[in-house]
């Protein structure tokens, strides 16, 4: 299990400060490396830029503290006015740089609190509705995870911080690549990325204590109330044709019960729908 720095509430005010600046110390410099590394993969410099590094060092960097507001922002603005209190939770989003888990394109959109398109028909969580699920699914330090529909892997991310391991379940090539060659790059070792179908979920491993679904379904999969540990928690958002989606937190105690958490316009997991039948 990765750790932000810094997250011990009981800590003086003066040591969390301390740890703030470094979770951002942390953040920047791997950002600047990522971004360093795309530049120069993608981008040909005037032969004048290209000899004064500093001047480049210096917009990286720049780009880099303007994400970290904007990640600071996320947090004050759309999970602590949302009820997202748990501080372990909260110390991970704001030291994750979820502009990496976006397209190129879209990097400047990568903390607005909107569903992001991955392509595919796939979509980055927005961040309320991932953080009041994860938090309302109530991860512990033991617990092992299963991310069913992980896109490029940031909600695996996520909870890989708050849990003993994750299984990241995601079905199309690109974004399990993707999924892959970020969780290496920010050196998260305790998450399994399994490709494959998300209508068979990942019985191997199972069963799981708890099971996000990243994305909305008309209806819960028999199998996943299968796949899930007696006493285990299972969240996702429940969205009937014609109605309006609702986060829901489901139980398994010798039943499957489930209570509505809150309204989310989150979009379908395609490949969860059920085939649609002609009307003549």
């Amino acid at each position: 299990m990765w750790s932000p720095a810094g997250n011990d509430s009981s800590a003086s005010p003066a040591l969390h400060h301390e740890s703030q600046l470094y979770r951002a110390r942390c953040s920047c410099s791997l950002l600047a490396r990522s971004l360093s590394g795309r530049l120069s993969d993608t981008i040909t410099f005037p032969e004048a830029a290209v000899q004064n590094r500093e001047e480049l060092s210096q917009k990286l960097e720049r780009k880099t503290l303007d994400y970290l507001s904007a990640r600071r922002n996320m947090v004050d603005g759309q999970l602590r006015t949302n009820r997202v209190n748990d501080p372990r939770l909260v110390a991970v989003f704001e030291s994750l740089p979820r502009e990496l888990f976006v397209p190129e394109g879209a990097k400047g959109f990568a903390y607005v609190d909107e569903d992001l398109p991955l392509g595919q028909e796939r979509w980055l969580m927005e961040p309320m509705v991932l953080a009041r699920l994860l938090q309302s699914a109530e991860l512990g330090e033991g617990d092992t995870i299963l991310i069913v529909g992980a896109g490029t892997g940031y909600s695996a991310a996520v909870a890989a911080a708050l849990a003993s391991s994750v299984v990241a379940l995601e079905e199309e090539p690109a974004l399990a690549e993707r999924a892959r060659q970020l969780l290496q790059e920010l050196e998260i070792g305790n998450v399994s990325l399994v490709t494959g179908p998300l209508q068979e979920g990942c019985p191997d491993q199972a069963p799981y204590d708890v099971i996000l679904i990243e994305g909305a379904v008309e209806e819960l999969p028999l199998l996943y109330g299968e796949q899930l540990a007696e006493g285990g928690r299972l969240v996702t958002v429940v969205r009937p044709p014609g109605s309006v989606g609702r986060a829901r937190l489901f139980r398994k105690n010798g039943i499957l019960s489930s209570r509505v958490l809150f309204d989310a316009a989150t979009p379908l997991l395609q490949s969860l729908c059920k085939p649609r039948s002609f009307v003549f």
